[in-house]
């Protein structure tokens, strides 16, 4: 619940008044927490390390990975500031 508010945090006008280096690494916190998870999925979906995820499961972490560096790349570019 918590990833999914900081996720709409980002493209609202109220999550765009945080500083920007303070929701970067909390961005980057939850990618690390949610990419080892998926991490986890992942290689259990590769090589079986006994979770029992199954194929499908590898396929969602990869996405879930995917999804959360887009989310901070989007940001990191929506908030960036052009020297002028």
């Amino acid at each position: 619940m918590l990833g999914a508010c900081l996720a709409v945090a980002t493209v609202t006008a109220l999550g765009r008044r945080v500083p920007r280096t303070v929701m970067l690494l909390v961005l980057v916190g939850m990618l690390l927490a949610a990419g080892a998870g998926a991490g986890i999925m992942i290689l259990d979906g590769f090589v079986g390390i006994g979770v029992g995820w199954r194929w499908y499961h590898r396929v969602l972490g990869i996405i879930l990975i995917g999804l959360i560096l887009a989310m901070v790349r989007s940001y990191a570019v929506a908030t960036r500031r052009v020297a002028g």
